[in-house]
């Protein structure tokens, strides 16, 4: 090829390019705005908890007068209300494992459970349910010495300390 050719193609390309350039530089553009909010945080309480009173057998528990032997299951029935705050909220509920005042052999061999539902239609409670303000629930927790309790425990007094019942955001 010669110098000349050579050359005219070089300048052809270069206009070329300097032409697609001017037209990237000829583009219009425009923006829109979106309106931004307010946002805040609710919240996920256990309120008003009113108790009944630890029973036996469907009877009042006294620890001064009755003992519990294998098999013994103590009941306490509560309710709350719940104060919620927020959009679609469901929770699990929990019972905290008991703590006793002093840690001996009958301490160690007593469960607990809990199960909780709605107090006005008796619908039970799980991490699916959608809870609502102002819905009252009832949980049921019970104490139990299992049958498979040995002769160590006999005579043997434990003081459970508060229990706590834990709504979590599911």
């Amino acid at each position: 090829m010669r110098k000349s050719t050579k050359g005219a193609l070089a300048g052809a390309a270069a206009a070329l390019l300097l032409l697609g350039g001017m037209g990237t530089r000829a583009t219009w553009s425009g923006d829109g705005t979106i309106t931004g909010t307010d946002v805040g945080a609710g919240h996920l309480k256990l309120i008003n908890a009113s108790c009944g009173g630890w029973l036996i057998s469907g009877n009042p528990f006294d620890p001064a007068t009755i003992k519990i032997v294998p098999g013994s299951v103590l009941t306490q029935i509560c309710t709350f209300e719940v104060d919620v705050l927020g959009a679609n909220l469901t929770a699990s509920l929990s019972v905290t494992a008991p703590g006793f005042s002093t840690a001996n052999g009958l301490t160690g061999v007593l469960q607990t459970a809990a199960t909780y539902e709605d107090n006005v239609t008796g619908d039970p409670i799980d991490a699916t349910t959608q809870l609502s303000d102002a819905q009252v629930i009832k949980a049921t927790l019970t104490v139990t010495l299992p049958t498979s309790a040995d002769n160590t425990i006999q005579d043997l007094t434990a003081t459970l300390n508060d229990v706590t019942v834990t709504a979590t955001q599911a």
